[in-house]
């Protein structure tokens, strides 16, 4: 009888169905597929852009900390002397205000700032500007450019004549918009170190003259972390709402099987085991709506580095604001959880519904039968 019975709800769900019974039946759980795939895809969305941004604070602008004085240590990967003032590049387009960064060519672009950056190994020590830069003034790599630096130990402003030696792109525009590279020779101001540190551990810096990317960025993280707050709050919402769609599945069963059901209790299937047999029935449909949902949200995730690379390359000005090169990354523990919330509140809302619905209905089928 139980084999019987696991054919009965394996019959139920679609196998060895047509093409339209499957469609008939995911038809019913529709809702729960379309919620399963925008959350993943907006979750793994959120992830991507904050890992992807604070890579590029932290290896681009000012390392896990920016220090007055080089720090040694097990903890310690890199540690890179950088000075920073302000300047202006003149060409025979226009003008551009940037902020200059001095840096050793030779070892400030590692492997992973040359990734972030879209920069080619071995370099020429000259002047790297961003893409913006580079349209905004109509220059090329090997193109010379006048520059005006601010000295500020002397107070005054002094030029320079540069070559293009490499133009950037982080993806990043509102970062890459005013940074500008040089070779820490022409400058003359405060040295200070860019330290990243194993695993991007943060040590005690109260007896330091020093400062964590979080603090000198505190205006961004704050926003990211919000964001992702303010999202993973509205899904467990909808999706606490969203489990009481699991009634109009369990009505759609019950009211499209009354046959069946009369059917079985006239073989001794007790009330009971009808409610048990149909919520296998119901839970594994919406166990198999979240895990389509999880696939489709997948394969929309993967697919959002071509949808932007598309979108910008057609001028999609919205998105200046926001990161649109980026590693995806699928945050598996957080989508769980809230699939977890979904399959336990659609859980308990079937056990109600099914519940009510054969104790409404059944009596009424066996005497029809």
């Amino acid at each position: 009888m139980k084999s019987n019975l696991s054919l009965y709800v394996l019959r139920k769900l679609g196998a060895g169905a047509g093409f339209e019974k499957k469609v008939s039946i995911l038809s019913s759980s529709l809702v729960i597929v379309i919620l399963s795939m925008l959350l993943t895809f907006s979750l793994s969305f959120i992830y991507s852009m904050e890992s992807g941004i604070k890579d590029i604070l932290v290896y681009l602008g000012s390392g896990d900390i920016l220090s007055s004085v080089d720090m040694k240590g097990d903890h310690v990967i890199s540690s890179d002397a950088v000075e920073s003032t302000t300047g202006v590049i003149f060409s025979s387009r226009g003008s551009y205000p940037v902020m200059l960064k001095g840096v050793a060519f030779d070892s400030y672009f590692s492997p992973e700032r040359l990734g972030l950056l879209s920069l080619p190994k071995g370099m020429d020590e000259g002047l790297v500007i961003s893409r913006d830069a580079s349209e905004a003034l109509s220059v090329s790599s090997g193109d010379r450019v006048s520059l005006l630096i601010w000295d500020s130990g002397k107070g005054r402003v002094r030029p320079a004549l540069m070559e293009v030696s490499g133009i950037f792109d982080t993806g990043y525009h509102q970062f890459d918009k005013g940074l500008c590279y040089v070779p820490s020779s022409i400058l003359d101001e405060r040295v200070q170190y860019e330290i990243i540190t194993e695993n991007h551990a943060i040590p005690d810096l109260n007896a330091l003259d020093a400062y964590s990317s979080r603090m000198i960025y505190s205006e961004i993280y704050s926003n990211l972390d919000l964001s992702l707050r303010l999202l993973l709050f509205v899904f467990v919402l909808i999706s606490i709402l969203s489990s009481a769609y699991a009634s109009s599945i369990a009505s759609f069963y019950v009211s499209s099987d009354k046959r069946d059901i009369g059917l079985l209790m006239s073989l001794g299937l007790g009330s009971g085991s009808v409610l048990i047999l149909y919520l296998k029935i119901t839970f594994s449909e919406i166990i198999l709506a979240i895990f389509l949902g999880f696939i489709l949200g997948l394969l929309l995730s993967y697919s959002t580095p071509f949808i932007l690379s598309f979108l910008v390359a057609h001028g999609f000005d919205a998105l200046e604001m926001y990161l649109v090169r980026f590693e995806v990354e699928i945050p598996l523990l957080p989508i769980l959880g809230v699939y977890a919330l979904l399959a336990f509140f659609s859980f308990l809302v079937l056990l109600f519904s099914l519940s009510s619905l054969t104790k409404r209905s059944i009596l009424e089928n066996i005497g029809s039968f």
